[in-house]
């Protein structure tokens, strides 16, 4: 099972639109260009791979990052653990 987390888009010299996605699978990040078909599973940095990958093989200068519902599903679920956890804290702290 895999969520996309994140895009890099981007447009070549031509005007073409490429698509760079990034999934999150378990603790792995593939990351895949929609244009090409080429993937990378990365451990660390998807951005960095990201974007090397699309001003290396297409040329493109800059990109944007657009994030996805998933990306924001994963983070709030994170914040609320991290709130959970320090209210746990806290409260226990406070009974001695």
């Amino acid at each position: 099972m895999s969520d996309t987390v994140g895009r890099f888009v981007g447009r070549g010299p031509d005007g073409r639109e490429h698509v760079v996605r990034v999934e999150v699978r378990g603790r792995a990040q593939l990351v895949a260009c929609e244009t090409c078909g080429w993937r990378s599973n990365t451990p660390l940095a998807p951005r960095r791979v990201a974007l090397r990958h699309l001003s290396g093989s297409h040329a493109v200068a800059s990109a944007e990052r657009e994030r996805t519902p998933a990306f924001w599903f994963r983070t709030g679920l994170s914040a609320l653990l991290v709130a959970a956890i320090l209210l746990f804290a806290a409260v226990r702290g406070a009974g001695g």
